[in-house]
This record gives structure tokens, sequence and C-alpha cells, in this order.
């Protein structure tokens, strides 16, 4: 929200609102769904009504014990598991199974997958499938057969998107200032000539 805010108080032509938050939520061209295919539409209902609520509210366990802030703080760690969830995880709905394969071929054959990924779509600094657990979890979970896991995100936070990320660099603007960003908006910016 902090970098919408900023781009829209530097929009190079008039708008109505003096805030992105004043302009409300576009409604959605028609045309775009019908050019979705049924896989698209399926892994972002995936991640929209069940994946991104069990996230949220596996994070907002770890907010309200005081071990996280902002869920870019946060490395998410996904599993699959055939196992019943431990004593200490909250149960969501686990009726039926969450397959997390049609979001990754979804997320592969996106045409911007720098900024088309699953740790964005799930507000997170860093994502981990499957492997060797977070050392001390803040807090964890399950939806369907997977189990969610929250850690600290290793490295620094970038001021330009906040995320924390282990690359940060100084880079000097075109205004003259310089900031410590990540690798990934150190290229947008280079690409932007900024």
């Amino acid at each position: 929200c902090h970098m919408a805010e900023d781009i829209w108080q530097n929009i190079p032509y008039p708008v109505a609102e003096s805030s992105v938050f004043e302009r409300g939520w576009p409604d959605a061209l028609p045309t775009w769904a019908e050019a979705m295919s049924g896989e698209e539409a399926a892994a972002i209902a995936l991640v929209r009504d069940r994946l991104r609520p069990a996230v949220n509210r596996v994070l907002e366990s770890a907010r309200a014990a005081g071990a996280l802030g902002s869920s870019l703080e946060a490395l998410l760690q996904l599993e699959a598991s055939q196992d019943p969830p431990s004593a200490g995880e909250a149960i969501v709905r686990d009726d039926t199974a969450l397959n997390l394969e049609p979001i990754a071929r979804v997320l592969t054959a996106s045409a911007h997958p720098e900024v088309d990924n699953l740790a964005d779509w799930l507000l997170v600094s860093q994502l981990q499938i499957g492997g060797e657990a977070p050392g001390t979890p803040l807090a964890q979970g399950s939806e369907g057969r997977i189990r969610l896991r929250i850690a600290r995100a290793q490295g620094q936070k970038c001021e330009r998107c906040w995320h924390y990320e282990g690359d940060l660099a100084e880079h000097r603007l075109r205004s003259g200032e310089s900031g410590r960003i990540c690798g990934r908006c150190s290229g947008i910016l280079q690409r932007q000539g900024t």
C-alpha cells in the first residue's frame, strides 16, 4: 500500500483523487476472465480462497504472540504432509487435499515470474516449499494436507519493497538520494533508468 501511494503521488498526469485509497477497486474486465485458462482460474481461486486465508491465520497467530510484526518479516514454509497435524497446530478445514502443483505450473508459465510468484501472492518475503523445517517456527498450522510454518525471514529489509533479502546493496537514484535495496528492485530501477 505504501508503494501504491508513492506511485499515485507521482503520476505524471492529473487524477481526481488525492490518494490511491480514495480511488476504490477497479472492476475487472470480463475479457480478462475469459482469457484465463481453467487451470489459471483454479490456481488463483486456490490461493485466494484457501491458501492465503490459512497463511493469514498463521501469520496472525505469530503477530498475536508478539513474535512478528509485518507479514514481510516472515519466511513461510509449505510442506505436503500425510500425517495429521500435531497437537500445537491450528487445524483449518482438513477435509480435502490442497494441491500446490497447479499453482506452481501457473506461476512458472507467468510472463513476469520476478513479480508473479507465490511469495508475493502470499505477502511474505521468503517462501520455502518442502525441505528442512525452519529452526524454531514462530507459528504453524495446516490447510488440507499442507503444513504451514512461519519463521523470521533471513536478511535485511529492502528500503524500496520492504522484503527481507540477503542481497541488499547501495543504489543511487536520479534524485541523488541513495538507499540499500535488493537485487530485484535494483533490476527494476535499472530498466526504468532511475
